[in-house]
């Protein structure tokens, strides 16, 4: 390593370059300085001006709105009094005179409660401008004879005579009204629909001064006229003066960065040649003894020097252990590129693993699988393709789907694919061959919010099509024969229903001899026999009373009656009828409808005879103990309440499997014909 003394030439120009760099960059600093300090000046006083001519004419109104509340108050003192009307008119007169002869007001108006002018009173020969309709306090009004624009005043209410009146005195905004709000060095412009009316001010500019426009309205009523002030802004400097100071203080700038710059330069250089006197001998890649020991004496002094030739000599110990290091780390990227080419061939050999079992799954998939990327282009196809089409999963890569396809099934399917390029999955059938028919299934590939392709999964669904037709056709056929069913069973309810009523009849006739006989006969014998026919007589009876209703359900003909009724009445009905065959088995009747009430609105016929075959049930398979019968109130309300009646007894009981089938008709829990219990299984 060689060091050089003195400085290049390259060095030199840059050192140039960057004080004339501080100088551009400090004259355009205080060029943007003057420009913001002007600007804001501007501002300021443009602020002032708005600010000043907004007060006067709030002072203003004010002041026009004392005079006039003044001048309506001695208007009244003069009305006041015993003086003829010729005396207090003449006093009006010449009060209002005076007024507008020594204020600022050219009209005087006094307005009646309907608004009719009273009196009308000026001191200008022209026509007086026309008053608005409102009673604003403050308001405009102009003049088209004198082209003059009018600040119309309200003195408030007095009295003239016995009517109350309304005073209302008019301000011409001329140049002396105007002269108020000027601020020195200001114009101001009275402007009504963009003419000006009115002006005062003046605007004696020097060569010096630059000047600012402002629009203001007097106030906030819609009519009210435009101020343009015109402001004449003072720069702090003229600008020859500005340029002047901006170049000595350049120059000086300049000096003062050159001298010190200079000294600077030559400290350096005495540094840099002390230092390459140290270092001489340090030009091989190792540094030698005699370099650190010349650099350890440069070091030895407490200076600056000293202080660089210290550092210099801990980054010579630093390179050294730097290349140590570097040979170190070489030797471990070498051996991470080994550990990392020997993982990149095992994920690669994974990889290839994965597409094979891929392909297997696709090819032994019995549907069309296959990827198109956005041109169109075949990325993926299943062997599956070569059967349909011919070609093989490796000629399908690239293969344009047109090709494919052919140009009319491709324009049959184009609407469908733009779809699915658009980002919508797309599930239709489609046509092929000779009575094929594939389900088709388009799926988008978007892969963050952008469509890359379509997956096109194709299944063969032709044997599914026909038995789909097939079972549409059954389904037809099934319908047909349900009517006929329907049909034949409304043939079996009428059938039934006539049956019942053509064997009840000869029914009652064998019941009724049977109870003459048995009462009239002594024999013993002939009695038993009699008492047999009776029971099953009965029971056959019983059986055709059942058969009847369920005719009537599956005809839809049972109405539910809407009745008020006795509890106790019905209960000892049903408690007679079952009450012989359980006093007969030694059982006992047990009734539990303490928590309801004495009368109820319902069927009683219907509930009788469903309270009749739970309790005839109960009895009959009950062999001893008792039947309970028991009545709960569940819900009630303003008009309605529910009740619920259960039967509990010591009989056998219902095996889990047969409660099933408890409630269907002619089902029975022993259907064996050895059976110990007989009935039909139409009660429940």
């Amino acid at each position: 390593m060689t060091l050089q003394t003195g400085l290049p030439a390259g060095v030199r120009l840059r050192l140039i370059g960057v004080v004339l760099f501080v100088l551009a960059l400090t004259t355009g600093g205080v060029l943007l300085l003057a420009d913001v300090t002007l600007q804001r000046d501007r501002l300021r006083q443009v602020d002032e001006a708005r600010r000043h001519v907004m007060s006067r004419t709030a002072s203003m109104d004010e002041g026009w709105r004392n005079a006039a509340f003044a001048l309506a108050q001695q208007l009244e003192l003069w009305q006041a009094g015993d003086a003829p009307d010729e005396v207090r008119q003449a006093r009006m007169r010449v009060g209002l005179i005076s007024a507008l002869e020594h204020g600022d007001f050219s009209h005087a108006v006094l307005q009646g409660a309907d608004g009719q002018v009273v009196l009308r009173f000026g001191t200008r020969s022209q026509d007086q401008p026309a008053l608005p309709t409102d009673d604003a306090p403050l308001a405009w009004a102009w003049s088209t004879s004198d082209q003059t624009v009018y600040r119309v005043v309200d003195g408030g209410a007095m009295r003239l005579g016995a009517q109350s009146v309304r005073l209302r005195v008019l301000v011409p905004i001329e140049p002396s009204v105007l002269a108020r709000m000027v601020f020195p060095g200001n114009e101001i412009d009275l402007r009504r629909d963009g003419r000006t009316v009115a002006a005062a001010g003046s605007s004696a500019s020097t060569s010096s001064a630059q000047s600012a426009s402002l629009a203001l309205h007097w106030d906030g009523l819609p009519d009210a006229p435009e101020l343009l002030v015109v402001r004449q802004v003072e720069p702090l400097l003229p600008r020859g003066q500005l340029l002047a100071s901006m170049v000595v203080a350049a120059v000086l700038l300049l000096t003062g960065g050159w001298l010190v710059l200079g000294r600077w330069v030559r400290e350096q250089s005495l540094r840099v040649r002390a230092l390459r006197q140290a270092t001489a001998g340090f030009d091989a890649d190792a540094p030698s003894p005699e370099a650190f020991a010349a650099i350890k004496r440069v070091a030895a002094s407490d200076d600056d020097l000293g202080r660089l030739a210290g550092d210099l000599s801990s980054m010579m110990r630093r390179m050294v252990e730097a290349g140590e290091s570097l040979h170190r780390l070489n030797a471990e990227l070498e051996q991470r590129v080994t550990d990392r080419t020997s993982e990149l061939a095992a994920a690669n050999l994974e990889l290839a693993a994965s597409e094979r079992f891929v392909r297997m799954v696709t090819d032994r998939t019995p549907a069309l699988i296959a990827y198109w990327d956005r041109d169109e282009r075949c990325q993926f196809a299943n062997a599956v393709h070569e059967s349909w089409f011919g070609r093989s999963p490796q000629a399908m890569v690239g293969l344009r789907l047109s090709e494919m396809l052919g140009q009319a099934r491709y324009a049959h399917d184009a609407s469908r694919v733009r779809e699915a390029l658009a980002g919508h999955a797309q599930v239709f059938s489609s046509a092929m061959g000779e009575g094929a028919q594939l389900q088709v299934e388009m799926a988008p590939d978007i892969v963050d919010g952008e469509v890359r392709g379509f997956t096109v999964v194709a299944t063969d669904v032709t044997a599914l099509q026909r038995a789909q037709d097939e079972l549409a056709a059954l389904n037809v056929e099934l319908g047909r024969r349900a009517a006929q069913a329907e049909a034949a069973t409304r043939a079996k309810s009428a059938f039934l229903a006539n049956m019942s009523h053509e064997i009840r009849t000869p029914m009652n006739a064998i019941l009724g001899l049977t109870h003459l006989l048995a009462r009239d006969t002594r024999d013993t014998l002939q009695r038993e026999r009699l008492g047999k026919i009776d029971t099953a007589a009965r029971h056959l009876l019983q059986v055709i009373n059942d058969i009847l209703d369920l005719s009537k359900i599956e005809a839809g003909k049972v109405v539910l009656e809407h009745v008020e009724f006795g509890l106790d009445e019905l209960m000892t009905r049903v408690f007679e009828i079952v009450g012989g065959t359980a006093r007969d088995k030694g059982l006992e009747l047990v009734l539990d409808t303490d928590g309801l009430p004495p009368r109820l609105v319902g069927d009683p016929t219907r509930l009788g005879q469903v309270l009749i075959n739970l309790l005839g049930n109960a009895v009959k398979f009950t062999e001893r103990g008792w039947v309970r019968l028991r009545g709960e109130l569940e819900r009630t309300d303003a008009s309605d309440l529910q009740v619920r009646f259960e039967v509990q007894d010591t009989g056998i009981g219902i095996e889990l499997e047969q409660q099933a089938r408890l409630f269907q008709a002619f089902e029975q829990g022993d259907g064996s014909t050895t059976r110990r219990y007989g009935g039909s299984g139409l009660g429940l």
